[in-house]
């Protein structure tokens, strides 16, 4: 059972070397978690409910400081407040068209972002974040 552990943490590092969201990741890892703990038990529930309970611990308290930080080019770490608030009035760049009722992702300061629109924006405009619920934009065309 350890080599599907494996795998599955190996399927999540490929996803996140794709994404670079973190989430990925952080299930990489209490995937490896599981494999660990399937050197001890060979119970496939103890197992993934290992892997929910870490994955869950991880989400709540590690992804927030997670994201707090970026790596800059010159390898240095800066703090980055990566608040709701913080988006509001920022400006991105849609990277595919927004329609609205099924939206489509901006670009605001280097991170991807699922956004939504009350009109249709093509690719390449520039928007306004308006607000933000959960992990989504709502953003409306730049006037500029």
């Amino acid at each position: 059972m350890w080599m599907i552990w494996l795998s599955l943490s190996g399927l999540f590092v490929l996803l996140e070397m794709h994404l670079g969201t973190f989430y990925m990741l952080l299930l990489s890892i209490a995937g490896v978690c599981s494999m660990f703990s399937s050197l001890f038990t060979g119970s496939i529930l103890i197992q993934t409910v290992l892997f929910c309970i870490i994955a869950f611990l991880e989400y709540v308290f590690l992804l927030p400081y997670i994201r707090k930080w970026r790596i800059f080019s010159n390898n240095e770490q800066e703090a980055v407040a990566i608040t709701p608030q913080d988006l509001v009035n920022k400006t991105g760049f849609v990277v595919r068209d927004i329609l609205p009722g099924s939206g489509g992702l901006v670009k605001i300061d280097s991170e991807l972002w699922t956004a939504m629109a009350e009109e249709s924006i093509p690719a390449g405009s520039k928007v306004i974040v308006e607000s933000v619920h959960v992990t989504k934009v709502i953003v409306k065309p730049s006037i500029e």
